[in-house]
């Protein structure tokens, strides 16, 4: 298996969003999506083909939280998760 590993810095804060492939299946998770990260990472998966299969956010931050409800508009299906931790903030989004 071949695995893509990019860090988009997004945003005025450069918050570290990780997309991360598998290029032999076409398939990516997303980790810690941070607002606006949409328009970067659906050009990201156009670019090389995948689809998004994960998103997950390590923490309940607005600006993480915020934009898995962005993605699920656009890239669907997809399964959101948070961090066992953040089970509070957890978004279903199937």
């Amino acid at each position: 298996m071949a695995v893509e590993l990019l860090v988009l810095p997004i945003g005025p804060l450069r918050t570290n969003v990780a997309l991360i492939g598998d290029t032999a299946r076409r398939e990516a998770i997303v980790i810690d999506p941070a607002i606006p990260s949409l328009a970067e990472l659906v050009a990201q998966l156009a670019t090389r083909n995948w689809r998004l299969v994960l998103a997950l956010s390590t923490h309940g931050h607005w600006d993480h939280t915020g934009e898995l409800a962005a993605l699920a508009e656009h890239v669907r299906p997809v399964k959101a998760e948070n961090s066992r931790s953040d089970r509070t903030h957890s978004t279903d989004i199937d």
